[in-house]
């Protein structure tokens, strides 16, 4: 079962609805580029880069993953398309010129990974200055972690869906207190190399989005008039400063 099919089709309605919504929203940010360069970091199959190009918002780029198996699901995506290619994330310093992009992707994947500022900093020198970045993270503190535990465990009920449990003093600390730090979801050790949801906090990614972009548009998803209370995503328009600025 392809990766985006898991999470568009199957789960409950509520995490359906969550993951279609961050799917639309992304495009709908990135609508004012118009047959662009575009770069997706995390690309996974290939899905939202593809809807991209369908869209006439890019014409060609590149999608970046670390798991061959994405990159192949991703190179099936685009199979009668040309002008894409699918890179390790190591390939991309030779591969990738600086300051060659006009749109960069990144959905769902700085919680994956130790150190999202290294990816934040591939994004600014891939990109021109003045180009479009659109970020999306979960939100796994606050109130609205509780009903995404929930749904991710009657979704699992159904069939293998995957989701990291909580103890309760944990879900209190993290939902109650916003504070994911007084206990250990391996996030921070340095011999992890990547990451579930569990102990992440969007509002690190902000701060990091903030020193290096200029952050244009913030949007909460799938019911943006109630912020980060009672929402699964949290989505960042931005636009680079410069190609050399990483701090």
């Amino acid at each position: 079962m392809a990766y985006s099919e898991r999470l568009l089709k199957h789960g409950n309605f509520l995490t359906r609805l969550a993951h279609g919504g961050r799917y639309r929203r992304t495009l709908e940010l990135a609508a004012g580029v118009r047959g662009g360069v575009g770069i997706d970091f995390g690309c996974g199959d290939g899905l939202v880069l593809r809807r991209a190009h369908t869209l006439g918002i890019v014409r060609s780029g590149y999608g970046v993953d670390n798991e061959p198996t994405m990159r192949e699901a991703a190179a099936q995506t685009f199979a009668d398309v040309e002008g894409f290619r699918f890179l390790d994330p190591s390939e991309l310093a030779e591969t990738v010129p600086a300051g060659s992009c006009d749109l960069a992707l990144c959905t769902e994947t700085l919680e994956h990974v130790q150190s999202p500022e290294v990816v934040l900093d591939a994004i600014v020198r891939c990109c021109r200055p003045g180009a479009c970045v659109v970020v999306t993270v979960p939100i796994e503190i606050g109130p609205s972690l509780v009903g995404k535990q929930v749904g991710r465990y009657f979704a699992g009920l159904r069939r293998p869906y995957g989701y990291e449990p909580y103890r309760l003093d944990e879900l209190f600390s993290a939902a109650v207190l916003w504070d994911t730090r007084a206990f250990d979801a391996g996030r921070r050790r340095e011999e992890i190399s990547s990451n579930g949801h569990k102990g992440f906090d969007y509002r690190e990614v902000e701060s990091a989005l903030r020193s290096r972009m200029r952050i244009e548009q913030t949007v909460f998803s799938p019911l943006p008039g109630t912020g980060a209370l009672l929402n699964s995503t949290v989505m960042w328009r931005c636009r680079t400063l410069g190609a050399d600025v990483v701090s």
